[in-house]
């Protein structure tokens, strides 16, 4: 082999192996920018948690009132009273029960997250 042609290896290789680097060090810096982007979407996931778990507290609240009203109601009317079957207790009942649906949605999504993060910081803690 020439000394030209070892020149142009020498070369070749310099050139892949600061690519190799260049392209390790790209990879790194997307793998902190995805677990950044997974932490971000645990905490808007937590604030729309909060968000439902208040519009759960109110809907309870106006679910207690409505059974005091009627439980008090069927005290003095008994009978005589007239009871609507379009009642408001059926409309909080069902908002009740999508939220709390909705909120069991949002932690399975929550913990699946966080299980892909710790399964990165595992993966990460152990390839170093």
């Amino acid at each position: 082999m020439s000394k030209n042609q070892k020149s142009k290896n020498q070369l070749k290789k310099e050139t892949l192996e600061r690519e190799i680097k260049q392209l390790e060090e790209n990879k790194a810096d997307l793998e902190s920018r995805k677990d950044a982007i997974w932490f971000k979407n645990i905490d808007s996931l937590q604030a729309r948690q909060i968000e439902k778990l208040k519009f759960l507290e109110l809907k309870l609240e106006r679910g207690i009132l409505a059974l005091e009203l009627t439980k008090k109601k069927v005290k003095e009317r008994g009978t005589a009273g007239y009871y609507s079957c379009h009642h408001d207790i059926m409309e909080v009942i069902t908002s009740v029960y999508s939220t709390c649906a909705h909120l069991s949605e949002l932690k399975i999504i929550e913990d699946s997250i966080r299980e892909i993060l710790r399964k990165n910081a595992k993966k990460d803690s152990s390839s170093k």
